[in-house]
């Protein structure tokens, strides 16, 4: 449920435990898989996210510079 997953999320943090960089390096390289592969095309990237997803799209666009565009929800 949602709400077990935010509370997991807030002790990790509360915790000092880095949240973010481990998603965003394993995202970054399945992306990177991805174009490798010629799934997807190398700078035409999009990443959405609701809330914390969106959070999480911010830092992996800020980190990968094969996204193009980011589609946030509060």
């Amino acid at each position: 449920s949602p709400d077990i997953g935010l509370k997991h999320f807030c002790e990790a943090i509360a915790n000092g435990q880095d949240v973010v960089t481990p998603f965003i390096e394993a995202s970054c390289k399945q992306i990177e898989k991805l174009i490798d592969d010629e799934i997807i095309l190398p700078k035409k990237v999009a990443v959405a996210g609701l809330s914390r997803g969106g959070f999480f799209a911010t830092h992996l666009a800020a980190k990968s510079h094969h996204i193009s565009h980011i589609l946030g929800f509060a």
